[in-house]
């Protein structure tokens, strides 16, 4: 019997898509859903705090190395734990933190931020100190090294961030529908990395993943098994 794999979004993105305008309206997430163009960017760039000269997107290339990843370990004791690594890195709203070589030690995602009518990112002061503690489980499946090839700029190109290696490489994933509950993610992380020590160096990655959230159905189509169920 083919087991269901991973679910793409947890039940609070489905809520979302569901119609439900006065939790859309609480939440304060924008209720039309859409790519990020060349006509809207410069003010969705000013809105968000992001600076244009920083704006980077998530390709769609992420998904099919995620996918490729949990396929390979579909008949192993891994399984459980690729498909849940998996979720957590598909979410809308997530901040990862990497070391110097690379290494996830960091991870909030917001499927573990619970709260209402905003996201609680800092659970027991996590964000009072650099890093900050990770409240997301932590994994194995996407090193900085693995993500950066799919974060681009506008114009295609990646980041120069491992030129020069930093200590840390914080990046922050989200997408505009999410509205205010972006905002705060990348305030939040922004007034933490003003926590880190004078010594440390650390990079800002912010990446805009609308287009990503919006392609998943079609790669999912495109790899799923017969008489497999993603949804």
């Amino acid at each position: 019997m083919m087991k269901k794999p991973f679910l793409f979004l947890l039940v609070f993105t489905c809520l979302l898509t569901s119609c439900n305008a006065v939790l859309t309206r609480m939440y304060g997430l924008r209720t039309r859903y859409e790519a990020v163009s060349d006509e809207t960017r410069a003010d969705y760039a000013r809105d968000y705090g992001v600076p244009l000269d920083e704006w980077y997107e998530l390709d769609g290339t992420f998904a099919e190395y995620l996918i490729q990843h949990y396929l390979a370990g579909r008949d192993s004791a891994e399984q459980n734990l690729y498909r849940d690594a998996v979720n957590n890195h598909v979410q809308p709203l997530q901040a990862l933190y990497f070391d110097r070589s690379g290494r996830l030690v960091s991870y909030h995602v917001n499927c573990y931020a619970g709260g209402f009518p905003n996201l609680k990112w800092n659970h027991d002061d996590a964000f009072s100190s650099f890093p900050p503690a990770s409240v997301s489980p932590l994994d194995t499946l996407v090193s900085l090294q693995d993500l950066l090839p799919h974060v681009k700029t506008p114009a295609g190109e990646t980041p120069t961030c491992q030129s020069s290696p930093v200590d840390y490489t914080v990046v922050v994933m989200w997408p505009v529908f999410m509205g205010r509950q972006s905002k705060r993610l990348i305030k939040t992380v922004k007034k933490n990395l003003e926590t880190a020590p004078d010594m440390l160096r650390a990079e800002l990655l912010l990446v805009n993943n609308d287009a990503f959230q919006l392609g998943m159905d079609s790669i999912i189509s495109y790899y799923k098994a017969p008489n497999d169920s993603i949804r």
